[in-house]
């Protein structure tokens, strides 16, 4: 009957370790090297993101759209993709050395537990700011790529977009 808790253990460990390397794999073809999709790549090589393949945009309004989109690569944090990855990495570390040293200590400490989780509750609020200010620049941005178009594009672009969100179209 021991036996039965320890193969319990080594089948969480075995799924545990298959979910982390999972998470940990690259992110596939999706993402070049930087971690942009591929609609980066098509501004960056001077194409036009597929939203936009099909109004038939001027020279004029190709330009400014780019020219809207590139706006925003300056404004990034100046933090590497990968120092902050690795900023996470050691925060999650300590964070897991903390609440070991926690439950190694003979009597619970509940201040220290309070003071743990405070401490978590901050980071991730401080990642639900950055997510909304990103998503704030992203819908600026759109917004300023949707008045370069003509009304006729404008309505094209809609009716894509709604088709789009009714799963119609495949992204």
């Amino acid at each position: 009957m021991k036996k039965a808790p320890a193969l319990t253990t080594a089948v969480l460990i075995g799924v545990s370790a298959l979910s982390l390397a999972a998470c940990s794999s690259d992110r596939g073809p999706k993402h070049d090297r930087d971690g942009r999709g591929h609609a980066g790549k098509e501004f960056r090589k001077g194409g036009m993101e597929r939203g936009f393949k099909d109004l038939n945009l001027t020279e004029e309004q190709k330009t400014k759209i780019r020219a809207i989109m590139e706006e925003g690569r300056d404004n990034r944090t100046q933090q590497p993709d990968e120092n902050r990855r690795e900023a996470h990495r050691r925060q999650i570390e300590n964070y897991r050395a903390a609440e070991q040293n926690l439950l190694k200590n003979p009597a619970f400490d509940e201040a220290a537990a309070r003071n743990l989780i405070a401490q978590r509750e901050q980071g991730m609020e401080e990642q639900r700011r950055q997510r909304a200010e990103f998503e704030l620049q992203q819908l600026k941005k759109r917004h300023a790529v949707f008045q370069v178009l003509t009304p006729e594009q404008q309505q094209k672009w809609l009716e894509k977009q709604n088709e789009r969100g009714n799963g119609k179209q495949r992204p």
